[in-house]
């Protein structure tokens, strides 16, 4: 069925139109957030909040045949969240540390404390 029909059937409250939808584009999804280095798990979530996002906000796409692009920008937008969220902290080498004098730990501390 096109695009266009099922988007305003899911407009209209069909939610197996919505779903027909979405399983059109889980792969395409699916491989998205992939690409951005996301594991499974994370992925699995994401996935899950795209999808409740869509289904709430399916009354503001205008047009049909834009809703592949519409989703994966709101799996992007989520995926963007979610690794700025969840960004790792830089460690440092124990070497360094033991050779970091009195003063380099005061100068980290205050850069640690202005950047929080």
């Amino acid at each position: 069925m096109d695009n266009d029909i099922l988007v305003k059937k899911a407009q209209k409250g069909d939610g197996e139109a919505f779903i027909q939808l979405i399983r059109q584009y889980e792969l395409i999804l699916y491989r998205t957030a992939k690409q951005l280095g996301l594991k499974d798990e994370d992925i699995a979530d994401l996935l899950q909040e795209t999808v409740m996002t869509a289904f709430e906000k399916v009354n503001t796409l205008k047009k049909g045949q834009y809703f592949n692009t519409w989703i994966c920008r709101i799996l992007l937008n989520n995926c963007y969240r979610f690794m700025k969220k969840n960004k790792p902290l830089a460690t440092m080498d124990e070497t360094v540390l033991n050779n970091l004098s009195h003063q380099d730990f005061l100068t980290l501390e205050l850069d640690e404390a202005l950047t929080v």
